[in-house]
């Protein structure tokens, strides 16, 4: 498997069918936090089953949705505080966590694009 610092490298988008919805809000001493859990058939010949999405979004049983998955494992460098840490890219699992829903229309086309609250972790290079 790859090893990468640039964690955008590690997010693949895959098509779902949407099979059942939960939707759930936890409240902390830092927030209101939404949360989506997805049971969903994959277009593609994966194991994924479920899908968890740290965000609001209207999907619904019967949509077609892209979803974004940050495929990886997060590996300390060295035993000392300051050394950071490594990236490695890993196989699915059967519940996996989506960073962005896209709905689709029927032809495809984009409806909406829905992002979790932690979006942004994933665009910048780690350190």
């Amino acid at each position: 498997m790859a090893k990468t610092n640039d964690l955008s490298e590690l997010v693949v988008n895959e098509d779902f069918t949407i099979d059942g919805v939960i939707s759930e809000i936890y409240c902390t001493e830092k927030g209101i936090f939404p949360k989506l859990t997805l049971k969903v058939t994959p277009k593609k010949n994966i194991v994924v089953k479920t899908l968890s999405f740290e965000g609001y979004s209207p999907v619904e049983t019967g949509d077609r949705v892209s979803a974004k998955i940050a495929r990886y494992d997060k590996i300390k460098r060295l035993n000392v505080p300051w050394s950071g840490y490594s990236y490695h890219e890993r196989n699915f699992n059967k519940e996996e966590s989506a960073i962005e829903l896209i709905i689709k229309a029927e032809d495809g086309s984009a409806l909406r694009i829905d992002r979790s609250w932690n979006y942004n972790n994933f665009l910048k290079k780690s350190g």
